[in-house]
């Protein structure tokens, strides 16, 4: 189990890192799962109909849009009064 202390938030980082380098290939996958079931719980806490969005190619050029719908596996973007059915894992919401 990872601890931290009460110290400042750098210093837990670097204690992270440091524990994450003496692990066991077992206890990474553990951590893996625990840390891609957070971050899928605030994707989804983020994502609400009104949310702004960017969306696109990894290397190539990013849409901003607001959702419209929001679906089993994809939402409905609006971007400058066009709709895009984007896939909910291409999704990036912007903290504005």
């Amino acid at each position: 189990m990872i601890q931290v202390s009460n110290t400042s938030r750098g210093d837990d980082n670097i204690k992270v890192a440091k524990h994450v380098l003496t692990m066991s290939l077992i206890e990474i996958n553990e951590l893996l799962e625990v840390a891609n079931a957070r971050k899928d719980d605030l994707t989804k806490k983020a994502l609400r109909i009104g949310a702004v969005v960017k969306f696109g190619r990894p290397n190539g050029a990013k849409r901003t849009g607001t959702i419209e719908k929001i679906n089993i596996s994809k939402a409905i973007i609006n971007v400058d009064f066009k709709r895009w059915s984007v896939p909910i894992s291409m999704l990036e919401v912007i903290n504005t």
